[in-house]
């Protein structure tokens, strides 16, 4: 396979391995084999994070997908520290340093959805409303990329008893969908 072509031909840090290892693991999460899934995606994530850093994007993605995939096999508590680690750094990190961790609009919608299996409705809204925030400034209040987003914020708010927010998103999202 490519991946055992590469893990023979290059260094076990190497970034394009780390590449394989994530598409490899996020093919057999998407065929539901999370358990062949699993050392592939956190391998890939180590191998980004020790050689790129937190800074970059690609380790900021493996992170997220590792998170969602301990989220899908509901280990929620390991897939919460995973994402706490990078929302509430250690302390001593410079937040607005070049090296800090600026998480993407997928990667707050993952944390929020996470929130909402847990039950923690009200948690999960801020980060669904920074995730949409995000979303609007990039593709347009109208793009049809928002209309899931809006459909998981709008259920959160109404699980927090905020329905009349919750069916203005409704609406929205149902609007987009056209």
């Amino acid at each position: 396979s490519s991946l055992s072509l590469r893990e023979k031909t290059l260094p076990p840090e190497h970034a394009a391995l780390s590449a394989s290892l994530e598409n490899l693991g996020k093919v057999y999460q998407s065929q539901g084999r999370l358990a062949l899934s699993e050392p592939l995606l956190r391998r890939s994530y180590e191998i980004s994070l020790s050689t790129l850093g937190m800074e970059r994007r690609e380790t900021q993605k493996r992170l997220e997908n590792l998170a969602q995939l301990l989220t899908q096999e509901n280990r929620l508590s390991e897939a919460r520290s995973l994402y706490l680690k990078v929302l509430n750094p250690e302390p001593g990190a410079k937040p607005d340093s070049k090296s800090a961790f600026r998480p993407s609009a997928d990667f707050l919608s993952g944390f929020a959805a996470l929130l909402v299996k847990e039950g923690r409705y009200g948690e999960a809204l801020p980060y669904y409303a920074r995730a949409l925030k995000m979303q609007e400034s990039l593709n347009g209040p109208q793009h049809a990329s928002l209309a899931a987003l809006l459909e998981s914020y709008a259920y959160a708010l109404n699980k927090a008893n905020r329905q009349a927010e919750a069916n203005k998103l409704s609406l929205r999202a149902r609007s987009i969908r056209g």
